[in-house]
């Protein structure tokens, strides 16, 4: 496809668990992505996805996974069919720093599939996967997936196109550290994870322009730490740490 071109991935969610929840919640999937915001106002603004709902948790990506797409995005992305495998690669090589210490995952539970993204949960991981992610375009005034499961007439009232992500206040962050800023700089849903996997799965990380390094918590000690040590800052930087 040419790299100016987009493209839009939709799927029969919830077929296999046939609810009113997963009828409400593919319809208000299938609209954002159909909608002129997505397919119109998501180019003019540059975005290089665009979907109903965008979670930075677990990871990066879209609940209900549908979106559209920049291709010249998609095509940095790794072939889909070998990112389960790279996922169950990953998983063995995280329980090993979980183990020594290196990381903790206390925000989710990392044998839980749809947290880490293992098996039929792998490809909801896949498309916000990439270091150049970059700018993300969505169409929901609430951050939960299970308002959107509520009822079919909720889009004229929580509808509104947004390529800000409202992150949480830095209390938040504060309180999830308590005393100890480790709990975030060891956090695996957090950024020592997410650079652990930018540098496995595509040898770099994000620019210093992008969201990541101000949405999440100690954004400027890591991308310090890159700097200075690569593909190691995280095994580095909390050497000794726990």
């Amino acid at each position: 496809a040419h790299p100016r071109h987009r493209v839009i991935y939709l799927h029969n969610k919830g077929s296999y668990h046939e609810t009113i929840d997963n009828h409400h919640f593919r319809r208000h999937l299938t609209d954002a992505v159909m909608s002129n915001d997505c397919i119109e106002h998501a180019s003019s603004e540059d975005c290089n996805v665009c979907g109903l709902l965008f979670n930075p948790f677990p990871e990066p990506g879209f609940p209900g996974n549908m979106f559209l797409a920049k291709c010249s995005y998609v095509r940095q992305l790794v072939h889909p069919a070998k990112f389960a495998a790279m996922k169950d690669i990953f998983f063995g090589k995280v329980r090993k720093f979980i183990a020594d210490g290196t990381l903790q995952a206390a925000m989710y539970n990392i044998a839980t599939d749809w947290c880490f993204g293992r098996n039929r949960y792998a490809l909801e991981h896949w498309v916000g996967s990439h270091p150049a992610l970059g700018k993300v375009c969505y169409v929901s005034r609430t951050h939960s997936p299970y308002f959107w499961m509520q009822s079919v007439d909720r889009k004229p009232e929580h509808w509104k196109f947004d390529t800000v992500l409202h992150g949480p206040p830095a209390a938040w962050w504060a309180e999830y550290a308590g005393q100890n800023p480790q709990n975030t700089r060891r956090e695996f849903f957090l950024l020592p994870g997410m650079l652990l996997k930018w540098f496995e799965w595509y040898g770099e990380v994000p620019p210093p322009t992008s969201w990541v390094w101000s949405w999440y918590p100690d954004g400027e000690f890591w991308r310090t730490q890159v700097v200075k040590y690569r593909s190691r800052a995280v095994e580095v930087a909390n050497a000794g740490a726990h």
